[in-house]
């Protein structure tokens, strides 16, 4: 059963991974891939060296060399950016891969015929691991392709005078065919099952962690952040935690009706969308309040973003309703619970105030006046 933190963590990244993650995991695939065959040359070596195998020394190292370079060749094309050219029909980069597995697996049958059937069982795993992420048309394509390489390779072995019947060779593939796409069937199910799961999930995700009147971050998703944010600061960088909240806007509940309140709340949030940029979140906290974290570098820079927000956003709403706001300015060294607690006292200050302004607390003078108070 997955803890809460597990269904937050999911839910800030429910939207998938960024560019340069998805890299990674091709990158790692690939390599992964490429050490299961060379571990494969690696168990052979012995039999090699001791003349249990046709497999000359020789070979071996020719086997060696051209799995170094099929492996490179896609390991390059991620690197270099040439995977998004195929993005269209193998989106996660796998068939192609795979069908270059299908060209070492060969070309392991023709250096070595003696391990033939273990190289063509071999292939059910590059099934195993690929078929999660490809259809099954992708899968078929690849069985085929697999098998006339089997074919082409034991071909080559009887024209070249390697002993073997070739009516009984060839003949052995059409299990084995039929084996392989029985088993793309049941992965490609297993895919789509997958898929399904995966799009349940995301709204799951969506709905917990969601404001479904706004659809901005709700108050469970923004602690979250906001802690993520607070540990994933260096020292010396800093960010601002903003706190707003409609002026009498019970007032407009009362006299105009709670869809006249909805549609206010729906209109701030696309204004406070509009008017604030570079923000890790944007939330509605509850009822009429929202939240929302920015990088700022220092309290001048805060004060005058906030000078700026508040006549662009008076501007906007053309004083139909007002905005009271607090903020504070915080680093690596606060917590996320003191920066919302000191951030709501703010707010309360300016409302405190008249109303439609906003206040700025330093928590620097705040640890000052509190150290003041105890060396007295």
């Amino acid at each position: 059963m997955e803890t809460d933190t597990d269904l937050i963590t999911y839910a800030l990244n429910a939207r998938g991974l960024n560019d340069a993650d998805k890299k990674r995991q091709k990158q790692k695939s690939i390599f992964s891939a490429s050490l299961g065959f060379l571990l494969l040359l690696v168990a052979v070596l012995p039999l090699v060296f001791f003349g249990d195998i046709g497999m000359s020394q020789y070979t071996w190292f020719m086997g060696l060399a051209l799995t170094g370079v099929i492996w490179s060749i896609f390991y390059m094309a991620v690197v270099l950016g040439l995977d998004r050219l195929v993005a269209k029909f193998d989106p996660h980069f796998v068939f192609y891969p795979a069908a270059g597995a299908a060209v070492n697996i060969s070309l392991f049958v023709y250096l070595a015929p003696e391990i033939r059937i273990m190289a063509l069982g071999g292939w059910f795993t590059v099934i195993l691991f690929g078929g999660a992420l490809l259809r099954h048309k992708q899968l078929l394509a690849l069985s085929i392709i697999m098998g006339l390489l089997y074919i082409s390779a034991i071909i080559a072995l009887f024209l070249g005078g390697y002993p073997l019947d070739l009516f009984t060779e060839l003949a052995q593939v059409i299990p084995f065919w039929a084996f392989w796409l029985y088993s793309g069937r049941v992965t490609d199910r297993m895919r789509a099952r997958r898929e399904e799961n995966r799009v349940l999930r995301d709204k799951l995700a969506h709905l917990a962690f969601t404001d479904s009147l706004t659809g901005l971050d709700n108050r469970r998703a923004f602690e979250s952040k906001l802690d993520q944010t607070l540990d994933s600061l260096k020292p010396g960088q800093s960010i601002a935690v903003i706190v707003f909240d409609l002026d009498n806007f019970k007032r407009i509940n009362d006299e105009r009706g709670h869809l006249a309140g909805d549609q206010v709340l729906s209109h701030v949030s696309n204004t406070l969308k509009q008017l604030l940029v570079n923000y890790h979140s944007l939330a509605r906290m509850g009822g009429d309040e929202f939240a929302v974290i920015i990088d700022v570098n220092n309290l001048e820079e805060l004060d005058q973003k906030l000078k700026e927000f508040w006549t662009r956003f008076n501007a906007t709403t053309s004083g139909q309703y007002t905005t009271s706001g607090g903020a504070v300015f915080c680093d690596k060294k606060v917590t996320s619970a003191r920066c919302m607690r000191i951030a709501d006292t703010a707010l309360y200050e300016a409302k405190a105030s008249g109303r439609n302004c906003f206040r700025i607390i330093d928590l620097d003078d705040i640890d000052k006046a509190m150290s003041k108070r105890k060396h007295r």
